[in-house]
């Protein structure tokens, strides 16, 4: 299927779990409905023998064509070798601090 605002605007929802449609002109771009009527643009890339799926944004609050584009920068960064889901998760355990980690331990 060609994903355009049209045809995701009439995605029907699955009953349960979450549903891909792939986009047969632009290799990797995916929307994923959840049964919850979240529709999200998604990339979907192998990289090093894993299938990455990145959340690109939610449709409606970015358009087809803003989520190719965000698409096309992180299939860059897959080609020059990087792995960006690894490196958010690094970044993003870089910035926890002990105080952080401590507090919601206590908040659970």
């Amino acid at each position: 299927m060609h994903l355009t605002k049209t045809a995701i605007e009439k995605l029907p929802l699955p009953t349960e779990g979450q549903l891909f449609y792939r986009d047969d002109a632009r290799k990797g771009l995916a929307v994923r409905v959840t049964a919850g009527g979240t529709k999200s643009f998604v990339l979907e890339k192998l990289v090093y023998r894993r299938v990455r799926r990145i959340t690109l944004g939610r449709y409606g609050e970015i358009s087809v064509e803003t989520a190719w584009k965000n698409a096309q920068k992180l299939l860059g960064q897959i080609a020059d070798g990087r792995d960006p889901v690894a490196e958010r998760k690094k970044t993003k355990a870089a910035s926890e601090t002990l105080e952080n980690v401590f507090h919601e331990y206590l908040r659970t």
